[in-house]
């Protein structure tokens, strides 16, 4: 996840990723499992604050002496929760499917990567 700000907005970036089980990229359960989360992630991140609540108790639950944070603090998500509310927020969401490429992809993998696209564009709150 990486979060980026600007004068007038806040892009929240996700991305699922899932090892591959076999020969990478071939395996369409490994697809629907990436699939899946990035699905699932689409109805819990259109708020901004619920989402940086989540992030601040994960963090905080999780201080046995090393920040999960890799650039950034709680101090930050603090103040962007703040900032935010004056901005647009923007979510992207993104899969990664190590082996898994444009070219000969099956059929299969095409249809479910078609209805994870349409379920986000279909979710609440996405122009």
């Amino acid at each position: 996840m990486a979060i980026e700000e600007t004068d007038d907005t806040v892009t929240v970036l996700l991305w699922h990723l899932k090892y591959s089980q076999a020969v990478m990229g071939r395996r369409a359960d490994d697809l629907y499992l990436v699939c899946g989360q990035a699905q699932k992630g689409v109805k819990g991140t259109w708020s901004l604050k619920n989402l940086i609540n989540h992030l601040t108790v994960r963090e905080t639950s999780h201080l046995k002496g090393r920040a999960r944070f890799i650039r950034g603090s709680l101090n930050d998500l603090a103040t962007l929760r703040k900032a935010a509310q004056r901005k647009f927020i923007e979510y992207r969401i993104g899969i990664v499917q190590p082996g898994l490429n444009g070219e000969n992809i099956p059929a299969e993998h095409l249809a479910l990567l078609g209805a994870t696209a349409t379920s986000y564009c279909l979710s609440p709150g996405v122009p």
